[in-house]
């Protein structure tokens, strides 16, 4: 499940815009140096092979520096290119990332050029459930800051469950909305839908723990996280779960 980051305000794409334009003027003498070099291959070149190399680089400058939203932007000038799903999978995950991570005024254009590029897809397949789920997703974690129902996006999750019934991307996603809002009957009912259907899915057991903590069903908790130890191979993470259950026992958390 993806996880919303709290904002403070909401800016217009004009002054994302504005914001990318004074971040470049920011940029140190050596590192503009290295964005102009970039920028002018991608005006000078017309082969689109070689412009995917130059947007997939531009992607990774402003990536290192530290601009996530920038990067998407890079990203979806290959996706309009390539024109494929995993492109614009690719130009949506990370627009979605900047959403979650970049600073509040980036969060509106962000979140609404991620459900962009999942559209895309879905205009070539309405059937694509994988794009239909991450689309749901960007809907109901987005609602606040684009001034929708979350409801919109609950309903395109129950439609891919509806059309796959066994969909452990949608069932995972709806039991975390639904712990989120409170709704902790219907979030086990999914977690536990998700271990019928694989039993090796090890996050639900997490997921599963957490919700049984909200709940204040602490054996059941501490019964989940021994299920997920059966997963773990990494010792020193063994001995931190091992660590959480003591405190939940011992009631410090």
């Amino acid at each position: 499940p993806r996880v919303e980051k709290p904002g403070k305000e909401i800016a217009t794409k004009e002054e994302v815009t504005e914001s990318v334009s004074d971040h470049v003027s920011d940029l140190s003498a050596a590192d503009k140096v290295i964005f102009d070099a970039i920028t002018a291959k991608l005006s000078s070149v017309d082969d689109p092979l070689e412009k995917i190399d130059w947007y997939d680089s531009l992607s990774g400058f402003w990536e290192s520096h530290g601009s996530l939203f920038k990067s998407a932007e890079a990203l979806s000038e290959i996706a309009s290119i390539i024109r494929d799903k995993p492109s614009y999978f690719i130009a949506g995950d990370k627009f979605f990332e900047a959403y979650q991570n970049d600073p509040a005024e980036y969060k509106r254009p962000a979140i609404e050029r991620s459900i962009e590029n999942y559209q895309k897809i879905l205009d070539e397949n309405p059937n694509d459930l994988e794009a239909m789920t991450s689309l749901g997703v960007c809907y109901v974690e987005g609602a606040q800051t684009m001034g929708e129902a979350p409801m919109t996006g609950i309903g395109i999750l129950k439609e891919v469950l509806a059309k796959d019934p066994e969909n452990i991307n949608a069932l995972v996603n709806l039991g975390y909305f639904a712990t989120k809002s409170g709704q902790y009957a219907i979030a086990e009912q999914r977690f536990l839908r998700v271990l019928e259907i694989d039993d090796t899915y090890a996050d639900a057991y997490i997921y599963l723990s957490d919700l049984y903590l909200k709940m204040d069903q602490k054996v059941k908790a501490i019964e989940q996280l021994e299920l997920y130890k059966g997963f773990v191979q990494d010792p020193e993470i063994v001995g931190q779960l091992d660590e959480y259950i003591e405190k939940i026992n011992t009631n410090n958390i």
